[in-house]
């Protein structure tokens, strides 16, 4: 058995398809006909009990979900391909941190932004939860700006997935912010040609009807499956040019439905 991920475009799950196309390595996907920002259906709570995504099925049929674990998880079974630094290393232990800290004070704060009647029960206070959101998700990214130094990436020279996963929720700020080191980045993550192909096809022009499933199943939950391969088929297989605008430009064609992450504000470069 291969990984199995269950995804769906425009949403985090992004970051993991990034990660076998950056390891090239294949893997499955099941992609759910359903826009981000949309509830899922009651069934999905058989595959992931929180009925979020991504959510990855791995070879031995164990389940994994949280996209900073399932980043982390897929560093250390891929050694050696650029992912991570290697444990046991100051670096790796830079890297847990940013990773760790990106999934505490941005994803939530994104969470928070899209989602605010989930995180308070006085109907009243929405409009406030949302407000604190976006402010602190500023301050978080913040620190992040002074932690690409030198750059261009979180830990110095080399791209991780650290960057490909901060470069995503930065797109998805809905404030602004004097983030130059960020903007750079972020450039430098959508100007990789393995990752510039699948940042298009969930947040360009390539969306979901343009991927040609392997097979459809019917039921409750309709899904397309398909097998993606590794990196370099990829590319050929859909010619699919990596040169694409930013996130943030991906993000404004990229409509939620409403109460979704919607649209990201203006991040001053």
């Amino acid at each position: 058995m291969t990984y199995r991920l269950y995804n769906r475009p425009g949403s985090g799950g992004f970051v993991v398809e990034a990660a076998f196309a950056l390891a090239d390595e294949p893997f499955e996907l099941v992609e759910l006909y359903s826009k981000a920002g949309t509830p899922l259906a009651e069934s999905f709570r058989e595959t992931n009990p929180w009925k979020q995504l991504p959510t990855l099925i791995l070879p031995d049929g164990s389940i994994l979900t949280e996209t900073a674990a399932i980043l982390i998880h897929l560093a250390a079974v891929f050694p050696g391909k650029g992912l991570a630094p290697l444990p046991g290393t100051p670096a790796h232990g830079a890297f847990l941190r940013w990773m760790v800290f990106a999934s505490v004070n941005l994803y939530e704060a994104v969470l928070r932004t899209g989602y605010p009647q989930r995180f308070t029960a006085d109907p009243n206070a929405v409009d406030a939860t949302r407000t604190a959101a976006v402010t602190r998700m500023g301050e978080a990214l913040a620190v992040l700006e002074d932690a690409v130094d030198p750059g261009p990436f979180i830990l110095g020279a080399e791209m991780s997935l650290a960057d490909v996963y901060i470069a995503m929720l930065f797109a998805w700020y809905r404030g602004e912010i004097e983030a130059p080191r960020l903007a750079a980045l972020k450039d430098g993550v959508t100007q990789n040609a393995i990752v510039a192909p699948i940042g298009r096809c969930h947040f360009g022009d390539d969306k979901i009807h343009q991927r040609s499933p392997d097979r459809v199943i019917a039921g409750p939950l309709p899904i397309a499956v398909r097998i993606i391969p590794a990196a370099p088929s990829l590319i050929h297989e859909h010619n699919w040019n990596p040169a694409f605008a930013s996130f943030l430009d991906m993000a404004q064609m990229f409509k939620s439905e409403p109460g979704g992450p919607g649209l990201p504000g203006r991040a001053r470069q």
